[in-house]
């Protein structure tokens, strides 16, 4: 059951891959004139056939090498950054005090004024969906410089 569970949630992000791929590609052919939007007319070149090759490609390598096209790291505003410092100060200063409660520090007060929010997580998904689709797109263009970093990443680790 467990496999079972595996196999769809890879199918489903291996189809989303596959849709964002697509929507990269008709970038690429919009910004290089071989799709026409306002007649509707395609426009075919042999290089089409490598960029339809690479887009095939992108969804298999996306599933395998998530860090390259996701972000994983949290980036913080200075607001964030402020909000965590005031939290840590806040805990260390709080203990022992008549809202501190079974080994948790907070101050209920807190989160009844609007000064506290940050909206950190929504810009980093942001970034991550901006990533994503610009490496989408450099790899559409340049997918032998890619597939050489990962041959030569698998050939050091047999080495």
């Amino acid at each position: 059951m467990k496999q079972v569970i595996i196999i769809i949630k890879n199918f489903f992000r291996l189809l989303g891959y596959t849709i964002t791929s697509g929507a990269c590609l008709l970038i690429v052919l919009f910004y290089l004139e071989h799709l026409d939007i306002s007649t509707l007319h395609y426009k075919f070149n042999f290089l089409d056939l490598y960029f339809f090759v690479t887009t095939a490609v992108l969804p298999f390598l996306r599933l395998y090498y998530n860090s390259w096209f996701i972000s994983t790291e949290n980036d913080s505003s200075y607001r964030g950054k402020a909000l965590d410092t005031y939290h840590q100060e806040m805990a260390h200063q709080q203990k022992d005090k008549k809202w501190s409660s079974n080994g948790v520090y907070v101050n209920p007060w807190e989160y009844t004024t609007p000064y506290t929010q940050s909206y950190d997580s929504s810009l980093n998904w942001v970034y991550s969906i901006a990533k994503c689709l610009f490496m989408s797109i450099l790899f559409i263009l340049f997918a032998p410089v890619f597939l050489m970093v990962i041959l030569f990443q698998r050939f050091r680790k047999k080495s």
